[in-house]
């Protein structure tokens, strides 16, 4: 099963991160060849360092 995982230090409400997983999904499908019903997509929210600092 294809998977796409996201993780972002850019926080969102829940209904800006359901459309995005969404639209990754059918992308993913037309990319992959596969249908949707097999397409995986995570989307995490968090700090992340970057050069020593949290961003």
């Amino acid at each position: 099963m294809p998977l796409i995982k996201i993780h972002t230090s850019k926080a969102a409400d829940d209904g800006a991160f359901t459309t995005v997983m969404k639209k990754l999904s059918g992308a993913l499908a037309e990319i992959t060849g596969k249908p949707e019903e097999v397409i995986m997509v995570t989307l995490s929210q968090g700090p992340v360092v970057m050069a020593g600092e949290i961003v």
